[in-house]
């Protein structure tokens, strides 16, 4: 929860310093996340965890860095459900996760619709995990700090990393378009809390996501 302060309170201050650039661009977009885990061993229950889809919310506020519109400084919250399968077990494991990022959007010409970004970004899990067994299909409430599936300790509710981005921009009106945007999100840090079992855990998705982008002069 720390990291996640740190973050809140680092987007605030970059908001207040842009005061006199009021933002160009708004989207709300709403859309899919496939979640995995990966583990650095092959440990029963942990590698080749098959990813299931859960419906996703996300929303980004875009400032520019340049005039030129060739770049963009983009800060952003999603909120998206994680939702994954143990092949050991196949337990079903789903948990509503936010997640704040800063990224760097770039794209060749000003008037393009396309544009590519790479940033970083810090993710709490917000309440507790529904762990769905996967041979009686009974479903119970367990913080991830519980997870039976993950050692002694469970899966960490924090996570952070970085952050790769393609979208496609389709303009409506002058002040309104249709937003397509592609993501795939690497998580660097080892959520595995069981340090004792020798081997490291780390988050994975691919996030799609459709919405509405406003324009802002």
């Amino acid at each position: 929860m720390k990291q996640l302060n740190l973050f809140i309170l680092a987007t605030g201050l970059l908001l207040v310093s842009q005061q006199a650039m009021a933002y160009k661009q708004l989207g709300l977009m709403a859309g899919l996340n496939w979640a995995s885990i990966e583990s650095d061993n092959d440990v029963s229950g942990y590698t080749g965890t098959s990813a299931e889809s859960a419906p996703g919310f996300g929303a980004f506020l875009s400032l520019p860095i340049k005039d030129s519109g060739m770049w963009g400084l983009e800060i952003g919250i999603t909120y998206a459900p994680k939702s994954f399968e143990l092949d050991a077990s196949g337990d079903k494991i789903e948990h509503d996760n936010l997640t704040e990022y800063f990224m760097i959007r770039y794209r060749q010409q000003p008037d393009s619709p396309f544009n590519f970004g790479v940033g970083l970004y810090v993710s709490q899990a917000m309440g507790d995990a529904t762990v769905t067994d996967g041979t009686s299909g009974a479903e119970t409430e367990t913080s991830l700090g519980n997870l039976s599936g993950f050692g002694t300790e469970g899966i960490s509710e924090e996570d952070y990393g970085a952050i790769a981005s393609m979208q496609v921009i389709g303009n409506l009106t002058e002040s309104m378009g249709v937003l397509i945007d592609i993501r795939y999100v690497y998580g660097l840090r080892d959520i595995n809390e069981d340090k004792t079992s020798g081997f490291e855990l780390a988050s994975r998705q691919i996030q799609g996501f459709a919405g509405l982008s406003f324009k802002f002069d």
